[in-house]
């Protein structure tokens, strides 16, 4: 199978994009995958999560795309993982593909998807953070993915993105590109107590989705501490459930975060069949 790229969405922020993407490379990547974690948002929280302090954010990803340059990831800020940033640059590229959309329609989400299918070609698994206000950006990010992975709360404002992801995906398939196919909807920040949240939300999640198994049995369960330790620390869970065991830090949630997003990371290559073989260096 080729080497496989899974783009986080949601039309709303504070929905869990980024901590998925952070966790699930990271995951991966101590599976002795080749991993890419990409970021198309220009907050660049995604370096803060993996603790990468300096950044050009975005700057490369944006000559490249708009010039052709090559683009070098920041290598190994895990052991098998690379990144490339997002940021104030990020922004500036999306302006400029927006106003290039105005005279060439089409022909700025195939030089975003062509410049991210060449950074992929390199690795297994390719992950990609998102910016929750969408534009062109995200839908050259929903047209590049070979699945889509979009994590989201139980409130209304959250689903409310779901249905925009959704519109988004239907308005580019009218346009006659082909988008990536959704692999599930995981469920986000919800209380482990919270048994009848979680219940009425997969039943809203089905409805919504034409009761077909999009919903990941895997919930991400709610745990204000263990973000807070872990954003402080630039640490996914995994890493911070280490850390607290090995400094007697007790922090039970962070074994539960931990936990939910291996559950998840296994859960999804399975949904996708995913048997990669690392890409041949020799071409």
């Amino acid at each position: 199978m080729k080497p496989a790229i899974i783009a986080v969405v949601n039309g709303k922020g504070g929905c869990g994009k980024t901590s998925c993407v952070s966790n699930l490379a990271v995951i991966w990547s101590t599976q002795a995958r080749r991993v890419l974690a990409l970021d198309l948002d220009a907050q660049g929280n995604l370096a803060v999560d993996l603790g990468v302090e300096d950044t050009d954010a975005g700057l490369a990803l944006s000559l490249a795309i708009q010039g052709g340059a090559p683009v070098t990831p920041i290598p190994d800020v895990r052991p098998g993982l690379d990144f490339v940033a997002g940021g104030a640059r990020t922004d500036q590229l999306a302006a400029a593909l927006a106003a290039q959309a105005h005279r060439e329609p089409g022909a700025a989400i195939r030089d975003v998807v062509d410049t991210l299918h060449t950074l992929a070609s390199a690795y297994e698994l390719t992950v990609i953070d998102t910016a929750p206000a969408g534009g062109l950006l995200e839908d050259a990010a929903l047209v590049a993915a070979d699945w889509i992975l979009v994590p989201t709360k139980p409130d209304d404002k959250s689903l409310l993105g779901l249905s925009r992801v959704s519109d988004r995906l239907g308005a580019l398939q009218r346009q006659g590109l082909s988008t990536g196919a959704l692999v599930g909807v995981v469920l986000f920040g919800i209380s482990s107590a919270a048994t009848r949240i979680r219940a009425q939300a997969r039943r809203d999640l089905l409805e919504a989705f034409g009761h077909q198994p999009v919903v990941f049995d895997t919930i991400i369960r709610a745990s204000e501490r263990g973000a807070i330790d872990q954003s402080r620390d630039g640490v996914v869970a995994l890493e911070y459930a280490h850390a607290a065991r090995d400094t007697r830090r007790f922090a039970a949630a962070a074994y539960t975060l931990a936990d939910d997003y291996r559950a998840l990371a296994d859960e999804i290559l399975e949904r996708i069949g995913h048997h990669v073989t690392a890409p041949d260096p020799t071409g």
